[in-house]
């Protein structure tokens, strides 16, 4: 199985304007494509006690022990069993490095080219609560992830 799928790491100021998609369930989320350092196939997961719930441990990717957030979880849904679409992306916010288990990714969406909408403040629903705005790509809404919130929330961040 191949390693790595997707780097990004070059290609930055080309990335400001545009978002990865990806599928936790039935809906799409959005992360800003400049953040993103690349996609993996589903790794060895160590475990690590007293970590919370949405931390499924650690992976060890070409000599760097980054941190799992299980996106399912943190998003306040049940862990499925993982198939051959389940992949993780690597994230580098602030200078704050970890991955993210999706359940797909699903395409790179320019921002520029689509209608982006505040999102309505709504309860505290757990998977919209790190949701920054929605995007409408033809019949598809994007939930755009708020990476601050996301991470300060997970105890990660620096």
């Amino acid at each position: 199985m191949e390693e790595v799928m997707t780097n990004f790491d070059e290609k930055t100021d080309d990335l400001m304007g545009s978002s990865l998609t990806f599928m936790i369930g039935e809906k799409y989320y959005g992360i800003q494509l400049s953040y993103v350092n690349e996609i993996i196939n589903m790794q060895k997961i160590t475990r690590v006690p007293g970590l919370p719930s949405h931390i499924s441990g650690i992976i060890n990717l070409r000599g760097r022990i980054m941190p799992v957030i299980e996106a399912r979880t943190k998003l306040g849904l049940p862990v499925i069993e993982y198939t051959e679409r389940t992949c993780i992306i690597e994230i580098n916010y602030q200078d704050t490095v970890v991955c993210l288990i999706v359940d797909s990714v699903a395409d790179v969406v320019d921002l520029d080219q689509i209608s982006v909408s505040e999102f309505p403040n709504t309860a505290s629903n757990q998977d919209t609560q790190y949701v920054t705005n929605v995007s409408k790509v033809g019949e598809r809404i994007i939930m755009n992830i708020d990476l601050e919130k996301f991470l300060t929330d997970t105890n990660i961040k620096k």
